[in-house]
């Protein structure tokens, strides 16, 4: 209604029609506050989406109308935000507003998105409430979060924030989750599955004994850091270096490719290609 009125408002400052028809064929966004349901592969989840704006009242008013549904669902209340955009300096003002709301709220976990919402993380008390420095370790935990006649709310605005891409990918995502019956403690559960592992024969490729390779959270990456420190505390010297052959390797990184040590080490503390590492 006050997006309507400004707009109204800024036509007859212009002195320019208003045209009738224009509000007979108004309709709000379909997914406003909208209940959606998901069947897994092992369970419902319902998911209220209403990541198409915010401001600090429509925020408020999302999670007030959650709570109002909270009794009819037996699994997890789960409230998943991103932050409210376009408010320049005002931004950590505005954000703490949601401290008291959040704090109050019928939740049993909180998940943030957003620099904007990591110092409201820091000033509740007494939740299950955590800030994600990415969408994907979001996304994680939100999926294993919502168990069986869960309830999610996802909030955020449409733009500056990568929050509106989780909503998009969570129904397909979560259409093919299966959840373990014996799933527990979230933060528990994920420190499992940063276990992983896979042993395999260089001679025959076979795959000799494995461990959570199929849902595996081990920190991708670290191989390049650790040939890095090992380098440094060799004090290696620069060398010429010819890459092996890889199944990675392409029409960059081939076969017989030369290069220094020096520019390789570089090239680790980038983006370095599988062939290179």
């Amino acid at each position: 209604v006050s997006n309507a009125l400004a707009a109204f408002l800024t036509l007859k400052e212009l002195h320019l029609p208003i045209n009738s028809e224009y509000v007979e064929s108004f309709k709000p966004f379909s997914k406003i506050l909208a209940m959606k349901p998901i069947k897994t592969l092992s369970h419902n989840v319902t998911l209220i989406d209403d990541t198409h704006n915010a401001s600090l009242p429509a925020m408020i008013n999302a999670i007030h109308a959650f709570n109002s549904q909270t009794q009819f669902f037996t699994g997890n209340k789960i409230i998943a935000l991103g932050k409210i955009n376009d408010l320049g300096h005002k931004s950590a003002e505005v954000h703490a507003e949601l401290v008291d709301v959040l704090t109050h709220s019928n939740a049993d976990y909180i998940l943030c998105l957003d620099n904007d919402l990591r110092p409201v993380v820091n000033k509740i008390r007494n939740k299950h409430i955590t800030w994600y420095p990415n969408k994907d370790l979001l996304m994680n935990d939100l999926m294993h979060l919502c168990n069986e006649d869960s309830l999610a709310l996802l909030k955020s605005s449409s733009g500056g924030t990568e929050f509106p891409e989780i909503a998009k990918a969570l129904p397909q995502r979560l259409t093919h989750f299966e959840l373990a019956d014996n799933f527990g403690d979230i933060f528990e559960e994920m420190s499992h599955l940063g276990q992983s592992y896979m042993i395999i024969d260089n001679k025959t490729n076979d795959i000799i004994s494995s461990h959570n390779v199929e849902q595996s959270q081990t920190i991708e990456g670290m191989g390049p850091l650790l040939y890095y420190l090992k380098a440094m505390d060799d004090k290696l010297d620069n060398e010429t270096i010819t890459m092996q052959e890889w199944v990675t390797n392409n029409d960059k990184h081939y076969t017989g490719k030369q290069t220094d040590l020096f520019t390789l080490l570089e090239s680790m503390t980038l983006s370095p290609h599988p062939s290179e590492t």
